[in-house]
């Protein structure tokens, strides 16, 4: 009986809970990136720990353009760990949350969706072939073929990396189309994982 006592009583921090750690970890991911796209001088291309065994340096361009398909591929893992931790025996118990928490971590799922949005904008703000660069912001992409071209930065001082930037793929139109879906995609599975989450985690008084 003390033991029952005990494991209801027990609240668990939020750095703690999987779910609610990995959204943490992953708005500052977001956050970091979009400061890499915003001062993309300060940003030298290697990745923390990992940087040189990468040939490649994972420039500004890559992180506006690869940033918001990997953020969808985290929201879905979101939402399949919410489940998995769901089936669990004691998730209820292992779990414990007080209801004031409650929307602090929908606040945190909103945040990130949002997130994720303004990260994926950045393709259309502050990308474009070299020669499009003073007409930004290129919605216009949306159905506008802009096949095989160089993605540049077009904000100043960035001629060193624009030397090793990416192309568009064909049809670029497509790839363009992705950067409004790839948000949809976060924002539909952060919903899921979030409905999950609430429902299979006990909050007390």
């Amino acid at each position: 009986m003390d033991d029952q006592q005990a494991s209801s009583d027990f609240k668990m921090p939020y750095w703690k809970d999987p779910v609610v750690r990995l959204a943490l970890l992953s708005a500052a991911g977001l956050l970091l990136g979009m400061w890499a796209a915003r001062a993309p001088t300060d940003f030298t291309g290697e990745l923390p720990l990992v940087g040189s065994y990468i040939p490649q340096k994972v420039t500004a361009i890559y992180l506006v353009v690869l940033g918001p398909i990997a953020m969808a591929f985290v929201s879905i893992y979101l939402f399949m760990l919410a489940s998995w931790l769901a089936r669990l025996p004691l998730a209820q118990q292992t779990l414990g949350w007080t209801n004031g928490q409650r929307p602090i971590v929908a606040v945190l799922f909103v945040f990130l969706a949002l997130l994720a949005a303004i990260f994926s904008i950045q393709y259309f703000t502050i990308l474009a072939p070299h020669d499009l660069c003073a007409t930004r912001p290129h919605f216009d992409f949306l159905w506008k073929s802009v096949d095989g071209f160089a993605i540049t930065h077009c904000m100043s001082g960035t001629d060193e990396i624009n030397a090793h930037g990416p192309y568009y793929f064909y049809p670029s139109i497509i790839q363009s189309w992705g950067h409004v879906a790839w948000p949809l995609v976060t924002a539909f599975f952060l919903a899921k994982t979030w409905r999950v989450w609430r429902a299979n985690t006990k909050f007390a008084a």
